[in-house]
């Protein structure tokens, strides 16, 4: 099944051959169909653009909010671990904790260039 958009060109294509062979029954079929698709199109197309109600239930929308903030809170904690503890064993498994949790492609601010570079900044001046 073709969507809307394509069954109208493809119904002038007919409607255009229908013409030049005359075919007065098959042009009047097709213009017809041009008509309602063409309407049906106009009604998807208004469909698409009109602001659609909020999907998501508030409610869900709090929670996210908060199980980010949590979320976020831990991989801080961790990260702040890995990097007092480095090469013991507390920093070590608290390194292994983090890329267990909380895999990389929730972290990408920390990939950003600045975000590095503030990193680089903070390791260098540690004392």
């Amino acid at each position: 099944m073709f969507p809307t958009g394509r069954r109208v060109f493809s119904q002038r294509q007919v409607r255009d051959e229908a013409e030049t062979i005359k075919l007065s029954d098959l042009f009047a079929q097709a213009e017809k169909s041009i008509a309602h698709d063409e309407e049906t199109l106009q009604l998807e197309l208004r469909k698409r653009a009109a602001p659609g109600p909020n999907q998501f239930n508030p409610e869900t929308t709090r929670l996210d909010s908060k199980l980010d903030r949590a979320v976020t809170g831990l991989n801080e904690f961790l990260d702040s671990q890995v990097r007092l503890f480095d090469d013991e064993p507390r920093g070590e498994a608290a390194g292994k904790m983090q890329r267990a949790i909380l895999p990389m492609a929730w972290r990408p601010s920390r990939n950003c260039p600045m975000c590095r570079k503030a990193n680089r900044f903070a390791r260098c001046s540690r004392v």
